[in-house]
């Protein structure tokens, strides 16, 4: 049985925590909520999720991987580092601004969130405006430093042994 990008996303999402509908709408924020509910209905039907109700007073529906489904979780997972290799790649050639990322990442920018999440995709990668930003700050505070340094102003924490 082979899985789908956004299927893959969605069994490891489950796996590592997400498995409410509220969670994964969260971790799929470019997918409506019917699409997300549709896909969770075919895992289900083919066996790979079942659906659980918890807690005792405020019932909640949960998503649980059946043993079919941890049996996939390495083609899915597999499949992520695939598309995250991709995404590293046509990001890699291109910083597009925020606004590009859909186009330049196509059916990857659907994972964009999961796969940062889950640490296959550096923030700033997906977020070039933002490295740029955070490298801009870092000089300032680099030269702040040391301007404190040369003055005798800087800070000097004594930390005594236990």
């Amino acid at each position: 049985m082979s899985l789908g990008l956004v299927e893959s996303g969605i069994l490891v999402a489950i796996y590592s925590g997400s498995d409410s509908l509220d969670k994964l709408e969260r971790m799929f924020p470019t997918l409506d909520r019917e699409a997300l509910q549709q896909t969770l209905h075919s895992l289900e039907a083919r066996g790979l999720l079942k659906r659980e109700q918890r807690g005792l007073l405020f019932k909640k529906e949960v998503y649980k991987l059946t043993p079919a489904g941890v049996k996939h979780l390495d083609q899915a997972q597999e499949k992520l580092h695939q598309a995250a290799q991709e995404a590293r790649e046509r990001l890699s050639t291109t910083a597009p601004p925020r606004e590009e990322m859909p186009t330049v990442l196509g059916d990857l920018y659907l994972l964009l969130p999961l796969l940062l999440f889950l640490g296959l995709l550096p923030p700033t990668l997906a977020a070039p405006e933002a490295q740029a930003i955070s490298e801009e700050e870092g000089e300032d505070l680099g030269e702040e430093a040391g301007e404190d340094l040369e003055a005798g102003e800087a800070d000097i924490i004594d930390i005594e042994p236990l």
